[in-house]
């Protein structure tokens, strides 16, 4: 006897998540399902791209590579989420490459069945939704690079890796994976200056590092050093508090 295939849980503010049956299944049944490995292109910087790529199950990144071969994390996506979707929607080159940050599951929806579908107003609505998100998130992005202290851009960037492709833990921590490097190239600081804020936020107890990735230890405490600038720090080494930039 055959097995029905299950249907993946989604965030219910992912684009996916946002989608009512039986819109869902129209969305879901018009596309190709593929697994794929860790760091598999589903777009690429520069080009046009011919399908919608939603994540059914894993995480990706969006990585924007500079003329000079450096690349920077741009934006991370979780199960749900819609690779692409500005670039599919207006028919134009994509900004950054995305690539899967870990096994996947990924539906491709050719670009003009989906232009098709979204005037359907369940697609339409979440579409939209998806993109006021995406332009809010960058907004905030630059907000924080413009006004916001060294240590509050770093919390900002740990939170927003946390809530698409962080792992819950039974202890109420979240594991994100990104490495120093990421960090300090986001926040636009030194590896040096990070590893210096880095160790404030260990010995305030809001974080712990290991290679490659990155607990979040007190996620509240974390969200109020990003929202406030820090405030002050319970430990200052190498005379950098909480707040200061190097």
């Amino acid at each position: 006897m055959a097995t029905a295939r299950t249907v993946p849980a989604f965030d219910p503010a992912s684009f996916i998540g946002l989608i009512h049956e039986p819109d869902r299944s129209r969305l879901l049944a018009a596309g190709h399902r593929t697994k794929v490995p860790a760091r598999t292109p589903l777009t690429t910087q520069g080009t046009t791209p011919s399908s919608l790529c939603v994540l059914l199950s894993g995480t990706a990144e969006a990585v924007r590579v500079d003329q000079g071969g450096h690349e920077t994390r741009v934006l991370s996506y979780g199960p749900g989420d819609a690779a692409c979707l500005p670039e599919v929607c207006a028919a134009v080159p994509a900004l950054s490459t995305v690539r899967t940050s870990a096994p996947a599951e990924v539906l491709s929806v050719p670009a003009r069945v989906f232009r098709q579908l979204v005037t359907t107003p369940a697609v339409s609505e979440a579409a939209v939704s998806a993109l006021a998100t995406l332009a809010y998130t960058l907004e905030e992005h630059r907000l924080h690079g413009s006004y916001g202290n060294v240590r509050s851009l770093v919390c900002h960037w740990v939170l927003q890796l946390a809530a698409r492709s962080g792992v819950p833990q039974p202890d109420g921590s979240v594991v994100v994976r990104c490495t120093q490097a990421e960090l300090a190239s986001w926040a636009g600081i030194s590896r040096e200056a990070l590893v210096r804020h880095l160790r404030v936020m260990r010995l305030d107890g809001l974080v712990a590092t290991s290679r490659g990735y990155l607990t979040i230890h007190d996620p509240e405490g974390l969200r109020a050093a990003a929202d406030d600038g820090g405030g002050p720090s319970t430990a200052s080494p190498n005379g950098v508090s909480r707040g200061e930039n190097p």
